[in-house]
């Protein structure tokens, strides 16, 4: 990526590739955007179906059959490319050659560090991290290292959700969506942990070891985030929805000097889980809950009920609800704004 493709037929160490595109943002911030054609190369079809998985992974169209070995060009970029001419030509983003096996990952891992230093969306999937996950940067500087909000879905959905309510979010906020590592039963979807439901009594039991092994991904990948990203390790904030927001109260439970705060949307507080907690270790901890009044997968009950259990805890609590279902709707997310807002300060 912006590298001629015979440079790339040996293996290049994604370091080399972090520093060399680092270098290109830098002579080319004063240059003007533009969008860039790109085309797929595949002259071997034994390479077909790993370009294809690329091209899922990364959410883009299929471009040409299989068998077809001669290059492909799209007309819409996912990103835009700093370029000092008017010259539009195609750019080789994947080229899959049976003489030259490294091009294709290569040029992946040269596409995620593009996006990364554009600031454009992207899935990581890098094993270098816990969990995968899709990120935006901020779309206003701020001084120093900029504080970050790592999203966490409910069951059954994925890290493609909650970055959805990024634009609605303080513009300082490095947001991060977390991909749950468990699948769920449909494709697509994840889970935090399993839940299990008694046909005779109704009840509803989940699997602690899993809900423990999540935590403790979901602390890691804080780590991960803050040593990749470099982004604020004293700002580091935690959104829930749903069975999301019980693993960001795990989180709380086990490591609340990871977390700057807490929003947990429409989930379900545990108090069992802060028994063995020094809860000095807490004290005016800033926590946001909202939950609506209309919701019939867990109704307000359980968003009273953390209330309850919270207020008796030294943490700093501030509790909304909402006429509404098991969503976000533009009120709450107007307030989790706010509420985000309040705490990185004016």
């Amino acid at each position: 990526w912006l590298t001629p493709a015979r440079e790339l037929t040996r293996r290049v160490p994604p370091a080399e590739y972090s520093e060399r595109l680092r270098e290109i943002a830098q002579l080319s911030a004063n240059m003007t955007a533009k969008p860039v054609p790109l085309d797929i190369c595949q002259t071997d079809p034994s390479y077909g179906e790993e370009a294809v998985s690329v091209l899922s992974a990364l959410s883009l169209p299929r471009f040409a059959p299989l068998e077809d070995a001669r290059p492909e060009t799209i007309e819409h970029c996912p990103f835009y490319l700093p370029t000092k001419s008017d010259d539009a030509s195609p750019r080789p983003l994947y080229f899959a050659d049976k003489c030259h096996p490294n091009v294709l990952g290569a040029r992946l891992v040269a596409y995620q560090l593009a996006c990364h230093i554009w600031g454009k969306e992207h899935p990581m999937t890098e094993r270098t991290f816990s969990l995968e996950h899709t990120l935006r940067r901020p779309d206003e500087r701020s001084e120093g290292k900029p504080p970050v909000l790592i999203a966490l879905h409910g069951i059954g959905s994925n890290d493609k959700d909650l970055i959805g309510l990024q634009p609605f979010l303080d513009p300082r906020l490095y947001v991060i969506a977390a991909r749950a590592p468990h699948e769920y039963a449909f494709p697509g979807g994840y889970s935090w942990f399993d839940l299990g439901i008694d046909q005779r009594t109704g009840e509803v039991s989940v699997d602690i070891k899993q809900i423990e092994e999540s935590r403790d991904k979901i602390i890691a990948f804080i780590d991960e985030v803050i040593a990749a990203y470099d982004v604020d390790p004293k700002r580091v904030y935690l959104m829930g929805f749903s069975q999301g927001s019980m693993m960001s109260y795990t989180v709380l439970a086990k490591a609340p000097e990871k977390i700057a705060g807490i929003v947990a949307m429409s989930g379900r507080f545990v108090p069992e889980l802060f028994e063995e907690l020094d809860t000095s270790r807490i004290k005016d901890f800033p926590i946001l809950v909202t939950h609506g009044t209309l919701d019939d997968v867990l109704p307000i009950e359980n968003g009273r009920a953390a209330r309850d259990a919270l207020e008796k805890l030294p943490v700093n609590l501030t509790y909304k609800e909402y006429p509404m279902a098991h969503e976000v709707s533009q009120a709450s997310i107007g307030d989790v704004s706010a509420w985000l807002k309040e705490q990185l300060g004016n």
